[in-house]
């Protein structure tokens, strides 16, 4: 039975092929479900990220918060010692 050898990703699959075309329906489903579970891998990966990164958002909004009630601190006190000089 003919066949060919094909070289993808690091790998070496055979794709037997025959009259019909049969091997090379094969090989296109087999593909077809390696892409689609790239896509999936990748839709992950990229969910964990939009978390990750509204988690960061989150936590430089807190610490903006934090640094302009410090600064507004420090003005009142600023003010305050002005007449005692």
């Amino acid at each position: 039975m003919p066949h060919r050898c094909d070289f993808h990703d690091g790998t070496w699959t055979t794709v037997w092929t025959s009259a019909s075309g049969d091997g090379l329906k094969d090989y296109y489903i087999a593909k077809i479900e390696q892409l689609q579970l790239a896509v999936s891998d990748k839709t992950q990966n990229l969910r964990r990220l939009q978390a990750q990164r509204n988690e960061l958002n989150a936590k430089v909004r807190l610490l903006r918060e934090e640094l302009q009630m410090l600064q507004e601190q420090g003005l009142i006190r600023g003010r305050s010692g002005e007449g005692h000089g």
